[in-house]
C-alpha cells in the first residue's frame, strides 16, 4: 500500500469512527432517493479556500444498509461534520431506500465506477458484495466496512 492508499484509509476510517462516535440530540432523516443520484452532502469549510496540502477534494462514498435505518442518519451526522473540520473532504452518501442487496451492489459498482477516493460500506450480503469490494481494492481504492463485514 503505497503512502497515498495509507493517507485515504486513515481519513476514511478518522471519518467512520468519529461518525459512529456521534451522538446528536435529534437528526432529521430524509431518503436521498434509492441511489438514483447522488449529491454531495454540502458541508460547511472550515477555512474558506482550504483544500489541503495536496490542494486536492477527496471523495469518500458511504454506503450504509438502506435509508430508512435511523442509527445511520447518525453516522452520516458525524461524517458530514468531520469532513468540514478536514475542509478538503466530500462525502458522498447513498443506499437503498430499504434494504435491498441487489441495489446496494449497484450502488457500489456505481461508487468504483465514479473513481472515489475510499468506500466505506455496511453490507447487507457480503457473498454478494465481495466481488465488487475486490475489484474496488484492485483499483486502489481502500474499502472498509462498518457494522457488519464482508471477511473475504
Amino acid at each position: 500500500m503505497d503512502k497515498r492508499q495509507r493517507s485515504v484509509l486513515s481519513i476514511l476510517a478518522a471519518l467512520c469512527l468519529l461518525a459512529a462516535c456521534h451522538q446528536p440530540k435529534a437528526i432529521p432523516v430524509e431518503p436521498v432517493g434509492d441511489g438514483q443520484a447522488v449529491a454531495p452532502i454540502a458541508a460547511p469549510v472550515v477555512e474558506t479556500g482550504t483544500t489541503g496540502a495536496t490542494g486536492k477534494t477527496y471523495r469518500f462514498a458511504f454506503i450504509p444498509k438502506s435509508l430508512d435505518i435511523p442509527v445511520f442518519g447518525y453516522a452520516k451526522t458525524g461524517a458530514e461534520r468531520q469532513a468540514a473540520q478536514y475542509g478538503n473532504v466530500e462525502i458522498l452518501w447513498d443506499a437503498p431506500a430499504s434494504v435491498n442487496a441487489q441495489r446496494q451492489k449497484e450502488i457500489l459498482d456505481r461508487f468504483i465506477k465514479d473513481k472515489v477516493d475510499g468506500i466505506a460500506i455496511s453490507c447487507i450480503d457480503s457473498n454478494l458484495l465481495t466481488p465488487s469490494i475486490n475489484q474496488a481494492v484492485a483499483a486502489g481504492i481502500p474499502v472498509i466496512t462498518w457494522d457488519s463485514d464482508a471477511p473475504q
